[in-house]
């Protein structure tokens, strides 16, 4: 009889707590303020406006946080799971790769992305994505008699000490010389970087105050986004200019991409999935790119909204999945020679 009692009992107290239960879950809601966060290292917060459609369309609040790229990854790295980013939006493929490689990252299934963003654009661990195309070209003045179209005109004697980079970082080196080095070995890949820094011209001053880059020697080599910054904000040296992209002949110009991918750890991944699909549609794709100064992923697949994306020009077509195969040694090259490069400086300095 007791026995009996205490299970009458036990089951009257599960139907209540199970009651109980039940009426919390009819309570819970959807939170009415949905959000996705970017971290990024070119798009500010007054980007936000860009997304207002998306954030109409989708009640999506798009927030994005600026911080330069090496400070992204290490955030990400530290905050694991406690990040509040869910999308990394960054201004070369050789970050977004390091990001890949730190695992920093997530797999996408998005049959959208892949129908709007071409495969040469693509990680193959399908973890990133690029979203704008940042071509190297070649700047003259146009008093200059030095011209340069291809990449293996640059080792000519007849134009040593007639040109220069304003490439200082890893990030813009690395995306532009992986493409043209993919077949060769270690030792190769050094003796050509050094080439490539001893028949440059050397220059004292290479920026104005703003940063922009300046032409001291007859023919500049940068990326097409830094070329629109020097025409729309002239100087004394910098007067006028021409523009060349590089390796129209035959292979197409080489690229530096702008690039997305979803972190691993991203509270709002759905969110964040929806996001990065609006960014790969051809209307907000060229509208992207026309904040960048750069081309949308549809280069000439369709007519433009913004006439400079109309531009014809000859694209490299090799898969950014072939090219980053050589990005760590590359890297590690790079750094290196800039490291012996600032030693003999300082070493120079004082003696």
């Amino acid at each position: 009889m007791h026995i009996q009692r205490l299970k009458q009992q036990t089951i009257f107290l599960l139907l209540i707590l199970i009651s109980f239960s039940s009426c919390l879950i009819e309570t819970v809601k959807v939170p009415s303020k949905q959000t996705v966060t970017i971290y990024s290292d070119c798009l500010k917060k007054i980007d936000e406006n860009l997304f207002k459609t998306f954030s109409k369309k989708e009640h999506i609040r798009v927030k994005i946080i600026y911080l330069p790229t090496r400070k992204i990854l290490y955030k990400l790295k530290k905050e694991k799971y406690n990040t509040y980013a869910d999308i990394i939006i960054l201004k070369s493929s050789y970050d977004m790769f390091k990001a890949q490689k730190g695992n920093l990252l997530q797999p996408i299934n998005s049959q959208k992305a892949k129908e709007l963003i071409d495969i040469r654009y693509r990680s193959k661990t399908k973890t990133w994505f690029g979203i704008g195309i940042d071509p190297y070209v070649f700047v003259a003045k146009n008093d200059s008699v030095s011209k340069l179209s291809e990449f293996s005109e640059l080792f000519k004697k007849s134009n040593t000490d007639k040109w220069s980079t304003n490439f200082e970082k890893t990030s813009d080196i690395v995306p532009m010389i992986s493409a043209l080095l993919q077949k060769k070995k270690r030792i190769e890949l050094v003796e050509w970087y050094q080439e490539f820094l001893n028949i440059q011209h050397t220059q004292l001053i290479t920026v104005n105050k703003k940063k922009i880059p300046l032409i001291t020697a007859n023919i500049l080599l940068t990326t097409y986004s830094t070329y629109i910054k020097m025409i729309e904000k002239k100087d004394s040296i910098n007067c006028k200019f021409k523009m060349t992209f590089s390796n129209q002949k035959k292979i197409g110009a080489y690229y530096n991409l702008r690039c997305i991918g979803i972190v691993k750890q991203a509270r709002n991944f759905e969110n964040a999935k929806l996001l990065l699909e609006y960014i790969a549609t051809s209307q907000m794709n060229e509208k992207l790119n026309n904040n960048w100064n750069t081309f949308p992923i549809q280069t000439q697949s369709r007519n433009h909204k913004y006439n400079y994306q109309n531009t014809y020009f000859k694209i490299y077509k090799g898969l950014i999945s072939k090219s980053i195969f050589n990005y760590s040694t590359l890297g590690n090259i790079v750094k290196k020679t800039i490291k012996k490069e600032v030693i003999q400086i300082v070493t120079d300095t004082i003696n």
